[in-house]
This record gives structure tokens, sequence and C-alpha cells, in this order.
């Protein structure tokens, strides 16, 4: 029969290994020209560390990063005769979406 201190003991430390992760977060923006216009199809990568997370904008230059763990990301915008633009310093929140404009 067990004790009430070792079943205390393997509740803390069941408890211990089920923490929940953090939610994932999102970047949502729009690649544009230095015209202004839409950027279409440009390459979009976000970069935390050795993580690597990319997508493609779509024909209004909208794009959405997902999913990426909270914290400081560094995002690139790569369009075919534009300079690669780089956003440093990125802040995502746990389950919140970030606005690039």
């Amino acid at each position: 029969m067990r004790t009430p201190k070792n079943f205390l003991a393997a509740i803390a430390i069941a408890l211990a290994g089920s923490t929940p992760a953090q939610d994932p977060g999102e970047i949502h923006g729009r690649a544009l020209e230095p015209d202004g216009k839409p950027a279409e199809f440009a390459n979009i990568s976000a970069r935390q560390g050795d993580r690597l997370v990319g997508t493609q904008a779509g024909e209004s230059g909208s794009f959405v990063l997902k999913p990426l763990v909270p914290g400081t990301w560094t995002i690139e915008i790569s369009y075919v005769g534009m300079n690669t633009r780089e956003i440093k310093g990125v802040q995502v929140q746990p389950g919140r979406i970030t606005q690039l404009d």
C-alpha cells in the first residue's frame, strides 16, 4: 500500500512532466516594392537562432508566418529585382498575431 507521501510525490512528478508549452504566435504582413506596389510572390523568412520559418507572399504581397515560437525574430523579405529587406527585433507573443506594416 502506498503512503500519502509517495502518492503526493507521484502526482508532483506527473504534473511536472505535463507543463503546457507556450502557444505559438504568428506574423502577418504585406511585402511591398519601393514604389508601394505589392511584391508579388516575394520570399519571406523568419529567423530565431537556429529556427527558420519561411513562406511566400501572395499576389497582393500579403503573407503569414506561422507557427512561431514566442520571442524575438528577424524577418527577411526578398524579391527578384529588389534588395533584400531585413527587419530585426520583431516580437512574437504566445497565441497572438504580430502585424507588420
